[in-house]
Order: structure tokens, then C-alpha cells, then sequence
């Protein structure tokens, strides 16, 4: 694949663009700072379908869609408040300590997850600030109610 690359000249939103009369080559690329996104979507628009095909591979389209997975944060609501019932812990707390036997390790510690990733074992989502577990020997993490 090769890249096709197309100039754009942005101006202030405050400018004002004076063009001639007679059309010049490459006049059509000065455009305001605020027409930027439209001119974007009108040439993402004007691409025929097998040309979309080349923009995005596999690798890079599940590379996105991980890192979009992970920026996802659920809205907190309490509906069991909203509809007048009493709140039911049917799901165990992310800061509950380990089952008996999943222990951690002396290579191992359990600390409060950073940056917003995925868990190395099961893929699940930790969000910032979720206790997870450590490992050092192989730099990475993982949930805690994942099996050792």
C-alpha cells in the first residue's frame, strides 16, 4: 500500500479568505480552522467502498477496539434505588482479598491498577483504580478473582 497524502491550509476562524475569480490549482485546499472536521467527513464520504477496505488492517482495527474497550466507564446509577428496592450484592466486590489459595506471590503484589488496561489472563477491563495483582517476574497484571 502506498500513502496518499493531501495538503490542507487552515486558517483563524476570524480570517477572511478573498479567491479570484478565475479558479487557481490548489486554492480549494485554504479552508478555516472551523471547516476542518466537515472537509475531513466530505472526503471520507467521496471514497468509494473498496478504498476503505485499505485504510485500517485487522491487527490495527482489534488494536483500536481494545483501546476504545478500555476508555469505556459505565454510568453510575443506582437502580435498584430508583425503582425502590433494596440493594442486592449478587456480584463480588473488586476489593475483596483473594479465595483461599490464590494468594499472592513473593513475585507478586496486589496494588491499585495505574492507567486504564486489561487484565493479561481473562482480558477483562480494569479501570483506574481497581485493585488488581502485580506480577513483576513478568510485568504484567491481572484481575484478583483470576485463578493463579
Amino acid at each position: 500500500m502506498t500513502p496518499r497524502f493531501k495538503s490542507l491550509v487552515l486558517v483563524s476562524d476570524n480570517a477572511r479568505i478573498n479567491r479570484p475569480k478565475r479558479g487557481w490549482k490548489g486554492l480549494d485546499e485554504v479552508i478555516k480552522a472551523e471547516q476542518l472536521k466537515t472537509h475531513v467527513f466530505d472526503a471520507f464520504d467521496a471514497m468509494r467502498e473498496w478504498e476503505l477496505l485499505r485504510l485500517i488492517g485487522k491487527g490495527g482495527l482489534q488494536t483500536f477496539a481494545r483501546g476504545l474497550a478500555a476508555l469505556h466507564r459505565p454510568a453510575p446509577f443506582d437502580w435498584a434505588a430508583r425503582f425502590g428496592l433494596e440493594p442486592e450484592d449478587t456480584e463480588p466486590s473488586r476489593g475483596a482479598p483473594a479465595p483461599h489459595g490464590a494468594s499472592a506471590t513473593p513475585a507478586t503484589r496486589p496494588w491499585l491498577v495505574k492507567y486504564d488496561g486489561s487484565c493479561a489472563r481473562c482480558g477483562r477491563i480494569l479501570a483506574k483504580g481497581t485493585p488488581a495483582v502485580w506480577e513483576r517476574t513478568t510485568r504484567t497484571i491481572h484481575c484478583i478473582e483470576c485463578p493463579v
